[in-house]
């Protein structure tokens, strides 16, 4: 490792509704997105560029759980602030990650 190289880094959750099938309800694609030009154009300047793509659907709750969520925000109103209450109610707690048992990259 070259302590003078820049290094630009994108930890991603796995997110299949927006990643994959390109589901509007969800952002975490255009973050994705963003996190592989800002790699890109890192690399290209002589730094390095590398994205993480964590494998836990849906703030580890599932993919169930977080489309019955999105269902809720869709009937309900899509309101950023009642997300995580929604997930909550749905899902029993808020985000069942567990970041820092993320495995060292």
């Amino acid at each position: 490792s070259d302590p003078s190289k820049k290094l630009t880094l994108r930890v991603h959750d796995e997110c299949n509704g927006s990643d994959v099938f390109g589901s509007d309800i969800c952002t975490c694609r255009p973050y994705l997105i963003y996190g592989i030009e800002q790699c890109v154009k890192e690399a290209q300047e002589g730094g390095s560029g590398v994205i993480v793509y964590f494998r836990k659907e849906g703030r580890a709750l599932g993919e169930v759980t977080k489309y019955l969520v999105y269902n809720a925000r869709k009937r309900m109103g899509d309101l950023a602030s009642a997300y995580f209450q929604r997930t909550e109610n749905v899902a029993g707690v808020k985000d069942a990650r567990f970041q820092a048992l993320m495995p060292d990259v």
